[in-house]
């Protein structure tokens, strides 16, 4: 959007019928001001974890003295600046949306913390609650989630959505790993 600055023209040159349509052009620059910064902010998120696993990976660690130095400095030098970019959308919500992604995040709170003890039975319930997340389900939904989901705010269900699509793909990964030790553990 930086590059697509919003002209508008001046208020005192606004009629009536212009209003509305002003509105509107605001309005989308709003929303792809908005949609820019999360695409920032995954952008980050993703730069952080590629150097994380630059810094524990097996090619580092067989890497030694000066140079092994030199990548370590750079490293630490991206990882700095790339914190250093701040990013923040906040999601307006009345009262009852609020309440709803209060108890949204407890239940993936709770969640999260039975992936310790059951992972089989944490993936098909997590695998439920994504369901209830999309128009066209691909399996089962679990309705009381659905029905607190549906209380939330619009980009509430979006991030939600994405949070339950990334748990279950780290808990596909991590069945993996366990069925190669043991296959009743996935």
């Amino acid at each position: 959007m930086a590059n697509n600055h919003l002209s508008l023209m001046p208020v005192e040159d606004l009629t009536r019928d212009r209003i509305q349509e002003t509105l509107d052009s605001l309005e989308n620059g709003v929303d792809k001001m908005r949609e820019l910064a999360r695409v920032v902010k995954e952008d980050r998120e993703a730069i952080l974890n590629s150097l994380g696993s630059l810094l524990n990976s097996p090619i580092l660690k067989d890497t030694k003295g000066a140079e092994r130095e030199e990548i370590e400095l750079r490293l630490d030098h991206l990882v700095k600046r790339c914190l250093g970019v701040e990013i923040e959308v906040q999601i307006i919500r009345n009262q009852s949306q609020q309440l709803a992604m209060e108890r949204v995040t407890e239940i993936l709170e709770s969640l999260v913390d039975s992936a310790h003890s059951d992972l089989r039975r944490t993936k098909t319930v997590a695998q439920r609650y994504l369901n209830s997340c999309l128009t066209e389900p691909k399996g089962p939904t679990d309705e009381g989630f659905q029905a607190t989901l549906l209380e939330c705010a619009a980009d509430d269900q979006k991030e939600i959505r994405k949070k339950l699509q990334i748990l279950l793909d780290k808990m596909e990964a991590m069945s993996g790993i366990l069925s190669s030790f043991d296959p009743k553990l996935a």
